[in-house]
């Protein structure tokens, strides 16, 4: 077949969604026999050593290569499945290794919701339009104090005293011209009858320098105004913000502007320093200093059982971040200090910012989980001026904003209280719906990869069993050699899932002998870029999940057990390996 006719067939491919299925000339609901037996009898009549005049060899062969084809692709559930979805190009992509291991009802359903996904994407990348409704209520009677009713007729009438203050509707939209040029559009009106709108510009000179403008479009009941706007990053400078506003006539006053410079400060330290300064009628100067840190949960909660399933399923991180600084704004002065913890396998982080100053102490607690379509925020604000619960509900990138006025005052209890429901609905919500989903989950993937395990990868197994026989002299021999200088010898070697459950240990597979024959004087290194599925003897037991290399093993005649991540160098004997157990995690 010649390299021309593979171009035609994948051209045809490409452009004929069905052109598989015509091939066999079958439906996209023919069985598995059906088709099995279509492709052999085509096969018959099509085979090229079947032909005996060179002039239909040739049509023969290019008829042979696209039977084969559609046999390839609509004999596998996998393929065939993306085939049906995405068409001949969906082929070509990478795909999760977990979703081989799919029924073909949740492979179709996966499958179907990405390609909802991507057309959306596609859709919301032309113009990325988003909403937002902000509801301002003033809910100061749920926290009066209580009236000479019954406990029925006094939360009723807190409810009814419940009331809207204002509301405002924002509607957004946003289109690349060129791949340096953006253009967005905003409009706003409120329940007051004003109506906004606005539109911004934004050009990226270099790489590191962009500039953006901002005009008001409509202006009924407000002046005009211009914000200009210029971002400079820099890896060794820094980030170098600047910013102003020009208002028309009559509040025409002469412009200030906001610079704000960031960098990080150590080469050792993650910390990053950032100073914001502002001039015109309210100046101000602010210092602030921003650490992140990386934390492995595992490490201080032990047999912590981590969400998700396939590449998922594994060692959980979080981020936590600390903030410290002040500010100088006149009565606005004052220390600032934050915590925030990000944790993403829960898409989830919480933040509180405090600030204590000459108008008394002021502070933000922030709850927020979601990804960037959907999510729900929770926000308690609390100051010498009273107590704000907000509300934020983000759906396909629309958003509810309701702010709920507690109180006109400082209240401590309010403040705890409005903290502690949400949290506490929060983890209620995780403890009995969102935790025993993934616990289900991931024992639903575990027995599908074990299942795997045992019926598809049979072919594997055996051409694996086949390579550790041919190591067993090796690694016989090396095992002599280090008993004779009280060297390293594996006793028990494993490899599979880091997680520690049933259905996780029914994947783990023997390496004893392969580990043994790595060892060469007395030392046992695997590189950190090689990927321990293929060294001589291993297979992956489980795609896309998180795994380990547990060894149990003799050095100076002393027992010694390591646990290495996949990530990882495999380095044996540990550092320092004076010790009846060592774990390298």
């Amino acid at each position: 077949m010649s390299a021309r006719d593979s171009e035609d067939l994948s051209t045809t491919l490409s452009s004929d969604p069905d052109f598989l299925y015509t091939v066999l000339n079958l439906p996209r609901t023919a069985s598995d026999n059906e088709i099995r037996e279509r492709y052999r009898s085509l096969s018959l009549v099509f085979h090229p050593d079947k032909q005996r005049d060179d002039k239909t060899r040739e049509t023969a062969a290019r008829r042979f290569l696209e039977i084969q084809k559609a046999y390839e692709v609509l004999s596998n559930h996998f393929t065939r499945a993306v085939y049906d979805v995405y068409g001949y190009a969906g082929l070509r992509k990478e795909w999760p290794k977990d979703w081989r291991l799919k029924s073909d009802e949740e492979l179709r359903r996966a499958l179907s919701m990405a390609e909802r996904d991507r057309r959306r994407d596609e859709m919301e990348n032309e113009i990325r339009p988003r909403g937002t409704l902000r509801l301002v209520l003033n809910a100061q009677s749920l926290t009066s104090g209580s009236s000479r009713r019954s406990w029925i007729g006094d939360l009723r009438e807190r409810i009814d005293g419940v009331h809207m203050k204002t509301f405002s509707l924002r509607h957004t939209v946003q289109h690349d011209v060129t791949q340096k040029l953006r253009l967005n559009g905003a409009a706003t009106v409120n329940s007051r009858g004003t109506l906004m709108s606005f539109g911004t510009a934004r050009y990226q000179l270099s790489p590191q320098f962009a500039f953006s403008g901002t005009i008001s479009l409509l202006h009924l009941l407000n002046p005009p105004l211009l914000t200009l706007k210029t971002d400079y990053n820099d890896p060794d400078i820094g980030s170098i913000n600047a910013q102003t506003t020009i208002y028309a006539p009559p509040n025409f006053s002469f412009p200030g502007i906001t610079l704000t410079y960031a960098r990080q400060i150590f080469q050792t330290s993650p910390t990053t320093g950032v100073v914001v300064i502002s001039t015109g009628e309210k100046p101000s100067v602010a210092l602030e200093f921003i650490t992140p840190s990386l934390w492995k949960l595992s490490d201080y909660i032990p047999n912590m059982e981590e969400p998700g399933d396939g590449e998922n399923v594994g060692a959980g991180f979080v981020v936590l971040r600390r903030r410290l600084g002040f500010s100088l704004a006149g009565i606005q002065s004052g220390l600032r200090a934050g915590w925030g913890i990000a944790y993403s396998k829960l898409s989830t982080e919480v933040k509180a910012d405090l600030q204590l100053g000459l108008g008394g102490l002021a502070g933000v607690f922030t709850g927020a989980w979601g990804d960037k379509y959907n999510g729900l925020t929770s926000t308690v604000t609390f100051s010498r001026g009273g107590v704000e619960l907000g509300l934020e509900v983000c759906c396909l990138g629309q958003r509810l904003v309701v702010p709920l006025n507690l109180t006109d005052e400082y209240d401590p209890s309010v403040v705890a209280l409005a903290t502690a429901v949400p949290a506490t609905a929060s983890v209620l919500f995780y403890h009995f719906f969102v935790r025993p989903r993934q616990r289900r989950r991931r024992k639903e993937y575990f027995r599908a990869a074990k299942q795997a395990f045992e019926e598809e990868q049979s072919n594997t197994r055996r051409e694996v069993e086949n390579t550790i026989a041919l190591l067993k002299d090796t690694a016989r021999k090396h095992t002599q050699a280090e008993k004779a200088v009280g060297g390293l010898v594996v006793l028990e070697g494993s490899y599979g899932p880091t997680d520690s459950t049933a259905d996780a240990r029914a994947l783990m597979i023997d390496v004893t002998i392969p580990l043994q024959s790595l060892v060469h004087k007395s030392q046992l290194y695997i590189p950190v870029h090689r990927r321990k599925s293929g060294l001589p003897g291993f297979f992956d037991p489980a795609p896309s999940c998180a795994k380990s290399l547990r060894v149990r093993y003799l050095f100076d005649d002393r027992l010694h057990y390591a646990e290495i991540p996949d990530d990882r160098p495999v380095v044996l004997p540990l550092q320092g390996a004076l010790f009846s157990s060592d774990i390298m995690v």
